[in-house]
């Protein structure tokens, strides 16, 4: 009975950790792409884009890739592996205004 009760919460437990992974990169690209149109005026400049894209979180839980246009972006951070499991949260989102977003069935402010 109590595996029963343990192993789900724990499940629970790891997806709600993972999602760290997201925010993170989302987080970290943003800054990237903020200093490059400070000294460029535009985010997708040649000099200073984010290279490698997408790429996968350290943890193997999300796909992050963006949209970047010379005024706008958006990063999205979509579950992998077994962080599919993640039906709250779903899939990050951020944009140029800071504006965060998710897929899943829980609120920006539960996810973030």
């Amino acid at each position: 009975i109590l595996t029963a009760i343990a192993v789900p919460s724990y499940r629970q437990y790891v997806i709600r950790v993972n999602r760290t992974d997201a925010k993170t990169q989302l987080t970290s690209i943003a800054q990237r792409l903020e200093r490059c149109f400070t000294r460029t005026n535009v985010y997708n400049n040649a000099a200073c884009t984010v290279t490698g894209l997408p790429i996968i979180t350290p943890h193997n839980t999300y796909s992050v890739n963006a949209v970047i246009n010379a005024n706008n972006y958006v990063i999205t951070a979509t579950p992998i592996n077994g962080q599919v499991d993640d039906t709250q949260c779903g899939r990050f989102t951020l944009n140029q205004l800071g504006v965060q977003g998710v897929s899943g069935t829980n609120t920006v402010a539960q996810c973030w």
